[in-house]
C-alpha cells in the first residue's frame, strides 16, 4: 500500500463500482451479518467475493466491518461467519467488540484487524494497548483534534485512519446508548435509530419551562464533516487512511465525494493547492448530491453553533425557488426562480418541524408545458401542500445532476496501463505479454503457428490494431513492443484469442499479488467454558473490601420480556416495588458489595455520612486530594474515576498529579488507560465504558489489567450470567442511577443560551436537561472541559433484582449520582442497605424508573 489511502464507503455493488470508478484506493464494505450499517444493502457471500476480485484486480483493497457488539449466545454464528469471510481474500476485518478481537485473532492470525472508531480509543495509551493486542490500524474518534492525531502518530506504531468526510455522531463513537435505551435500538450493533436527530427542548430542569430561544429545534444534530481544503493537514499529521463516511448514501454520493478527494490528495502530494474558487465549485457539487451543511468538525476545532445544523436534521437541499403565490384549488404554486428547475427535481418547504415537498411533475411557463426552467423565470409548478408568499423551495434531490453523474458512472472506467509485447515469427506461435507498471505480467501463446503469407502478410500497424483492443479487459495499452518478420500471417481470431488470455494471465496475476491468506489456526477454537475455568484468578481479583450479606426473596421476576411502557405501569409510583404482594419463601444470604460513583465533593460527603465504604470520585483531579483526606476520615475505600475526556495531553498531566498523591484505586473507561493506572493504583476498575457484552471481552479486559470488571448496560440478564460462569474475578454492574446514555464535546447548554466558545460556566449555575417530543426529559451534565453527558430520562433501577445479580456473578452493585438532591441521596444510600440486608425498603425517586435492558435486551 502506499503511503496514503482513500477509504470509500459501499453500502451496495452500485457504490462499490462508483467508489472504484472514481479513484478509491480502498473499499469498507459489510457482509450480511455483525456489520454496524444493518440497514444497508451489504453484500452475500458471492458479491463479496466478486467485489474482491475485481477490487483487487484494480490494486484496491477491501475492508470488512464487523464492527458491532456481540452476545455469548451468537459466538457459533460470529464462528461459521468469520469461518466463511477468511475464504474470500478480504484484506482486513474492522472491529470493536474486545471479544471478537480476541477470537479473530486466535482463530485468524493471520488475518489484518483494524479496531473501529467505536473503540473510542482517544489517546496514545489506547492506541499503545490495542497495538498489543494484534490490532494494526486504528480508527481514530471523530472527536479527535488534529494536534492529538500528530501526538499518536509521533508515538506510536500504528497506521492511523482517520473520517475526513460524511455524517458525524454527536456522542464519542461507541459511548452512546440513547438509542437503545429508549427504544431498544443499539447502535453499537448497527441499530441506531438517530435520537440525535430528533427535536428537543432546552428547559430548566426545576421549574420544567423551556429556556434558550427556539423551541424544538434539533439541538444535537451535527452538520456533516467537510475537511477538502485542510485535507493536506490530516496527511501530513500522520493519517495513514482519510476515510469518508457514508455506506447509507447512494453511488452518485459516493462517487462524487471520492472523486473530490481523489483530487485534493493527489494536489497534495504534487504540492498544488486549491483555490477558493475551486473550493467553492467543489463544495456546492457535493451539496447538489446531500446537504445537511457543512462543518470542518472537532478534528479542526469547530464547536458551537457552525457545528450544528439545528434546524433541518436531515438533507437541506440548495434554495432554488421563492413562492409568489399558492393556488390551493389547482394545487400548484407560482414560484419566482432562484436556479434552474427540471421535471423530476424534488423540493422541500421546511417551517421549524413542520416539512412539505413534492417531485416536480410538470413545469408552466407562460402557460405551456416545459421540461426545464432557467432561473429567473416565474413558473407554475405542481404543489399540493398549502404554502405562504415568500417561503423558500429548496431542491433536495436534482435530476439534472443526478443523470450526470449516474451517465459519467457508466461511462467512465479505470484503466491500468500495460506495455504489450508480441513475437510473431513463421513457423512460430504468436508470443503475447501483457506488463503493468508494477511488473505483474500474463502471457500467451497461440494455438497455432504464424504461415508464410501467400498474398499479403500480417504488417506492424494492424497486429498493432488488433493488441490494442483491450476494451473488455481492466487494462490500455500505453506502450508496445513488437518483434516480426515480413512475410508472416495469423487469422485475426487468433491474435485476438491469444491477446485474451495474456489479459486473463495478468488479471489472476494481479489478484494473486494481493491474495490474502489466512489460515485458521490449529488452536483456534474457541475456549470453552471448562478450559476457562482452569485459568487462576488472581486472589485482589477476586478479593472484596467490603462485602454486605444479601438476605433478599428468591423470586424470579415476573417482568420477562418487559418493555419501556410496562416497566412505568408495574410497579408502585414512588416505590419502585411490584403492584402484586410477594409471597413469603426462605432467604439465604448471598454476598455482594455495594458502592457508589459521585461527582462532587458534596455528593461524596454524603455518600460517606450515609456509610458507604466503597466510592468512586469522578470529579477534578484537582479536588482528589481533598476526597482522599474525606474518605480517610470515614475509614472508606476511595477510587478516582477518570470520565471522558482522555486526551493524550491530559494523560500526561494527569500523570503528574496521580504520581504524587497516588490513589489506591482508580476507574478507568478505555483500554490504554488501564495499564496505564497500574502504575499509580494498586486496584483498578474497568468502567462500562469498554463495552463488555460478552466472556470473551472479559477476559481481554481482564488481561489489560482490570482487577474489576463492570459490564455493559446493555446486557441481559441471561448474558450476565454466562459471563458470570466464566469470569476470572469481580464483576460489577451500574444498578441505579441516571444512566448516562451519550457523552459528547458538544454542549447543548451552551448553545442554546449562547455562551461564549468556551469557560461559559452556565451549566455551574442551574440545571438544564433536553425535552423530546414525548415530553421526556433528559438531564445535561457537565462531565470535563466543556464536555458534557446527556442522562437517561428514566432512572436505571435493579434493586429489586438483587439476588439475582449476585447469582450471576455479580459481585458489586453500583449506585450512579448525578443530579440527586441531597436527601435524595441519603434515602438511597439507607434503602439500599437495608435492601441488601434483606429488608424490602422502597426505593424512592421523582423520575420514572426501568430496568434497562435486563429482561428485554437489544436489537
Amino acid at each position: 500500500m502506499s503511503k496514503f489511502e482513500l477509504l470509500a464507503p459501499a453500502g451496495s455493488r452500485a457504490s462499490f463500482e462508483a467508489a472504484l470508478k472514481a479513484g478509491a484506493d480502498a473499499i469498507y464494505l459489510g457482509g450480511d451479518a455483525f456489520g454496524a450499517r444493518h440497514s444497508a444493502a451489504n453484500f452475500d457471500d458471492a458479491s463479496l467475493s466478486e467485489a474482491v476480485r475485481d477490487a483487487h484486480l484494480l490494486g484496491v483493497r477491501v475492508y470488512l466491518t464487523v464492527n458491532t457488539l456481540v452476545y455469548d449466545h451468537e459466538r457459533n454464528a460470529l464462528e461459521a461467519f468469520l469461518d466463511r469471510m477468511a475464504v474470500i481474500g478480504l484484506d482486513a476485518w474492522i472491529v470493536q467488540d474486545f471479544g471478537v478481537l480476541e477470537w479473530a485473532r486466535s482463530r485468524y492470525p493471520q488475518m489484518e484487524i483494524h479496531a473501529s472508531t467505536q473503540m473510542a480509543a482517544q489517546n496514545v495509551e489506547d492506541v499503545k494497548a490495542l497495538t498489543a493486542l494484534g490490532v494494526k490500524r486504528v480508527v481514530l474518534p471523530r472527536e479527535m483534534r488534529l494536534e492529538e492525531v500528530r501526538t499518536i502518530y509521533d508515538q506510536t506504531d500504528a497506521e492511523l485512519e482517520l473520517f475526513v468526510h460524511g455524517a458525524l455522531c454527536v456522542s464519542v463513537s461507541g459511548q452512546c446508548y440513547m438509542s437503545s435505551m429508549i427504544g431498544g435500538r443499539s447502535g453499537n450493533r448497527g441499530q441506531c435509530a438517530q435520537s440525535c436527530r430528533q427535536a428537543y427542548d432546552l428547559i430548566d430542569l426545576e421549574t420544567e419551562e423551556s429556556v434558550g430561544g427556539n423551541t424544538g429545534i434539533y439541538r444535537l444534530s451535527p452538520k456533516d464533516l467537510n475537511t477538502l481544503d485542510h485535507i493536506g493537514d490530516i496527511m501530513d499529521a500522520g493519517v495513514t487512511s482519510l476515510k469518508i463516511e457514508g455506506r447509507m448514501k447512494g453511488p452518485e454520493f459516493v462517487y462524487q465525494t471520492v472523486k473530490a478527494y481523489r483530487t485534493a490528495i493527489d494536489r497534495h502530494l504534487k504540492g498544488v493547492a486549491f483555490s477558493a474558487q475551486e473550493i467553492e465549485e467543489t463544495d456546492r457539487s457535493l451539496e447538489k448530491i446531500f446537504n445537511r451543511g457543512f462543518t470542518k468538525g472537532w478534528v479542526l476545532g469547530e464547536r458551537g453553533d457552525s457545528f450544528l445544523s439545528a434546524e433541518i436534521p436531515g438533507n437541506q437541499g440548495l434554495p432554488v425557488a421563492r413562492v409568489n403565490r399558492f393556488d390551493a384549488r389547482a394545487e400548484e404554486v407560482e414560484v419566482d426562480l432562484l436556479e434552474d428547475l427540471a421535471v423530476g427535481d424534488e423540493l422541500q418547504i421546511r417551517r421549524g418541524k413542520e416539512s412539505s415537498g413534492c417531485r416536480v411533475e410538470y413545469i408552466l411557463h407562460k402557460g405551456q408545458r416545459v421540461k426545464t426552467a432557467v432561473k429567473g423565470l416565474q413558473v407554475r409548478i405542481n404543489y399540493k401542500a398549502a404554502c405562504h408568499k415568500d417561503d423558500l423551495l429548496r431542491r433536495t434531490y436534482d435530476k439534472k445532476e443526478m443523470d450526470r453523474l449516474q451517465a459519467e458512472i457508466h461511462e467512465r472506467s479505470r484503466r491500468i496501463p500495460v506495455k504489450i509485447s508480441a513475437v510473431l515469427k513463421t513457423g512460430l506461435p504468436l508470443e503475447v505479454c501483457l506488463t503493468d507498471t508494477q511488473g505483474h505480467q500474463g502471457c500467451a501463446v497461440s494455438e497455432m503457428p504464424a504461415e508464410a503469407a501467400i498474398k499479403k502478410p500480417l504488417d506492424r500497424e494492424r497486429l498493432l490494431e488488433q493488441l490494442s483492443k483491450l476494451g473488455t479487459t481492466a487494462y490500455e495499452a500505453i506502450e508496445f513492443e513488437l518483434s516480426l518478420d515480413e512475410t508472416s500471417t495469423l487469422p485475426i481470431k487468433v491474435i485476438n484469442e491469444t491477446r485474451r488470455l495474456a489479459a486473463e494471465q495478468l488479471d489472476a496475476a494481479r489478484t494473486q499479488s494481493m491474495a490474502v491468506l489466512v489460515e485458521k489456526s490449529q488452536a483456534a477454537e474457541f475456549d470453552t467454558p471448562e478450559e476457562i475455568a482452569q485459568v487462576p484468578a488472581t486472589s485482589a481479583a477476586l478479593e472484596s473490601t467490603t462485602t454486605m450479606i444479601l438476605k433478599a426473596t428468591a423470586i424470579e421476576s415476573k417482568n420477562q420480556g418487559e418493555t419501556e411502557t410496562e416497566i412505568e405501569t408495574d410497579t408502585e409510583p414512588g416505590t419502585g416495588e411490584p403492584g402484586t404482594s410477594e409471597p413469603e419463601v426462605k432467604r439465604r444470604e448471598i454476598a455482594i458489595t455495594l458502592c457508589a460513583s459521585v461527582p462532587d465533593l458534596g455528593r461524596l460527603h454524603l455518600a460517606l455520612e450515609a456509610g458507604l465504604k466503597e466510592v468512586y470520585f469522578r470529579g477534578p483531579l484537582s479536588d482528589l486530594e481533598q476526597a482522599q483526606n474525606l474518605a480517610q476520615r470515614y475509614k472508606a475505600n476511595l477510587a478516582w474515576q477518570w470520565s471522558r475526556p482522555n486526551t493524550s495531553r491530559m494523560v500526561d498531566k494527569n500523570a503528574e498529579i496521580l504520581s504524587r498523591l497516588k490513589p489506591a484505586r482508580m476507574v478507568v473507561n478505555s483500554p490504554g488507560l488501564i495499564g496505564w493506572a497500574k502504575q499509580f493504583a494498586e486496584h483498578v476498575t474497568a468502567d462500562y465504558g469498554l463495552n463488555v457484552l460478552n466472556a470473551g471481552s472479559e477476559r481481554v479486559v481482564r488481561g489489560l489489567g482490570a482487577e474489576v470488571v463492570t459490564l455493559s448496560p446493555e446486557l441481559t440478564v441471561e448474558g450476565i450470567e454466562t459471563i458470570g460462569k466464566n469470569a476470572l474475578g469481580a464483576l460489577e454492574i451500574i444498578g441505579f442511577g441516571h444512566l448516562p446514555v451519550m457523552v459528547t464535546p458538544h454542549c447543548p447548554i451552551r448553545t442554546g443560551l449562547g455562551g461564549p466558545a468556551q469557560g461559559c460556566a452556565l451549566c455551574s449555575g442551574k440545571a438544564y436537561g433536553l425535552r423530546d417530543k414525548t415530553g421526556a426529559i433528559f438531564p445535561v451534565v457537565k462531565t470535563g472541559p466543556c464536555w458534557t453527558e446527556v442522562l437517561n430520562s428514566r432512572v436505571l433501577d435493579l434493586s429489586d433484582q438483587l439476588e439475582r445479580l449476585s447469582a450471576a456473578g455479580v459481585t458489586r452493585y453500583r449506585l450512579h449520582f448525578t443530579i440527586e438532591s441531597p436527601d435524595e441521596i441519603m434515602d438511597l444510600v439507607l434503602a439500599h442497605q437495608e435492601r441488601i440486608q434483606g429488608k424490602r425498603t422502597p426505593i424512592r425517586t421523582e423520575f420514572p424508573r426501568t430496568h434497562g435492558h435486563f429482561f428485554r435486551g437489544v436489537y
